[in-house]
């Protein structure tokens, strides 16, 4: 129900690195707005490469996203493509999703 974005990383034409500045921020952000909530997972962009996780994607999900409920979205926005990546029996894998909008509501009828 929330999203913090990045702050304090260290970003390259084709990578970004999560400083332990970026990890303190988030932390301390997400404890002040919603203490009791859990991070369930973080999205990046790879601007016309696909979809897949690189060498320091998984690293990152390894080592900052290793709960069994934690994933990964990669976006690829000159594709149009996109792509979540979960665990499942102590690997990471490519999965598909479900997006589910709220049902829409009758509109209101205003006699006048």
């Amino acid at each position: 129900d929330r999203y913090l974005d990045a702050k304090h990383v260290d970003s390259q034409a084709a990578s970004i690195k999560f400083t332990h500045e970026t990890w303190e921020d988030i932390h301390r952000r997400k404890d002040a707005t919603a203490p009791d909530s859990v991070i369930v997972g973080w999205h990046h962009t790879h601007p016309g490469y696909g979809i897949f996780l690189s060498r320091y994607d998984v690293f990152i999900q390894e080592h900052f996203f290793s709960f069994a409920y934690q994933v990964a979205l990669v976006v690829d926005p000159c594709a149009n493509r996109l792509g979540f990546f979960r665990w499942r029996n102590g690997e990471i894998v490519s999965t598909g999703f479900f997006v589910i909008h709220p049902k829409p509501q009758p509109a209101a009828v205003v006699a006048s």
